[in-house]
């Protein structure tokens, strides 16, 4: 898995785009947030917030599980 971060899906910025982590070194986000529209993504936790964060509308084996069920 790539740690590369994709452009915000809505405002299209990718230098205003970070990672959230619980605190320093901890390893995986839990959140990515758009400095530039203020989006704030904020999955379930244990959910793999990057590859989430990575996957568009269109994309083929998508392999992210359902959020709303």
């Amino acid at each position: 898995m790539s740690n590369e971060i994709k452009p915000c899906p809505f405002c299209g910025d990718d230098e205003s785009v970070y990672p959230s982590y619980e605190w320093p070194g901890s390893g995986k986000p839990y959140a990515i947030d758009c400095i530039r529209c203020g989006f704030d993504f904020t999955p379930r936790p244990g959910m793999d917030v990057i590859k989430m964060w990575n996957t568009r509308a269109g994309d083929k084996d998508v392999g992210v599980p359902n959020a709303v069920g």
